[in-house]
């Protein structure tokens, strides 16, 4: 248990106390929880269109590319729109 402003807090294990910072960080960041179930709860309704969505963006082309010319940024940009007409005839 540790102190923190007077409450008591559970640590997530008690296995992960012996490993290294990064071996901490990867067994800690592992959900205890259904993932699906807990993302059915939290989106409520609209459940298919919010999956196409992360998909979408999850999609390579999506990741931000700063500090590049014009015409790499007009490249980038006609493959997001590709990529997202895919997706909108789905």
């Amino acid at each position: 248990m540790y102190l923190r402003h007077g409450v008591r807090l559970q640590s997530q294990s008690a296995a992960v106390l012996g490993l290294k910072p990064a071996e901490q960080r990867a067994a800690m960041s592992m959900p205890t929880f259904d993932m699906e179930k807990m993302t059915e709860i939290l989106d409520h309704d609209n459940h298919d269109m919010r999956k196409k969505f992360r998909d979408f963006v999850s999609d390579p082309v999506m990741i931000p590319k700063y500090n590049i010319p014009l015409l790499e940024e007009r490249e980038i940009a006609l493959q997001r729109l590709q990529v997202g007409n895919v997706l909108y005839y789905l």
